[in-house]
């Protein structure tokens, strides 16, 4: 999600540069959310019928927005096993792909509120399985840089949705997966996801 707080009033500026500027800002929205859609789809955590979006809502203050499947397969506050903790570490690896996509994109469409609410759910799940701020300091930059690596090597995959997005607006879970897959499998690097390391 890319929230959109912190604009600045445009009222006074020329109607080209308005568009020109709404069009920037809105293909770093489709990057960031592709990001996020693709390594969901790509770790299993997978996307729900109404997929991914830029159309931005109002009422959200947000520019897009990914819909997931259903939260971890148990409750962390009860459950520390490495099941629950491997699948916890994939939801964040998929919160922090949106940032470090648009960043990959253009580093200088990225402000401090990009992301922000993506980051604070992160740091609430990786909470359960840390005993100090130390050791979750360590735990985020982990995680974000294993985003980083996975954005990086599935690159093809976020462009290609991206430009879908900028076309149409809206894509639904199945039309990201077939996105995903028209891209022959020995082009693409293998990912070892979190869930995959457990075994």
């Amino acid at each position: 999600m890319i929230e959109v707080a912190g604009r600045k009033n445009m009222g006074t500026e020329r109607p080209t540069k308005r568009r020109q500027r709404n069009q920037r800002q809105q293909l770093a929205t489709a990057y960031h959310e592709a990001g996020h859609a693709v390594v969901a789809v790509l770790l299993g955590v997978g996307l729900r019928k109404r997929g991914v979006s830029i159309i931005p809502d109002v009422e959200d203050d947000t520019a897009g927005r990914v819909h997931t499947r259903s939260s971890l397969r148990g409750n962390p506050e009860y459950d520390n096993s490495r099941r629950i903790r491997f699948n916890a570490e994939d939801r964040v690896v998929v919160k922090l792909a949106g940032i470090e996509a648009q960043r990959r994109f253009n580093p200088r469409s990225v402000r401090n509120y990009h992301g922000s609410s993506d980051f604070r759910t992160a740091i609430d799940l990786l909470c359960y399985f840390v005993g100090s701020d130390a050791e979750l300091n360590a735990y985020v930059r982990l995680l974000r840089l294993r985003a980083r690596q996975t954005v990086q090597q599935f690159w093809v995959d976020i462009e290609a949705v991206a430009a879908a997005l900028m076309e149409k607006k809206r894509l639904s879970g199945p039309e990201v997966k077939a996105i995903i897959q028209r891209w022959p499998k020995d082009q693409k690097c293998k990912l070892l996801s979190a869930s995959d390391a457990k075994t």
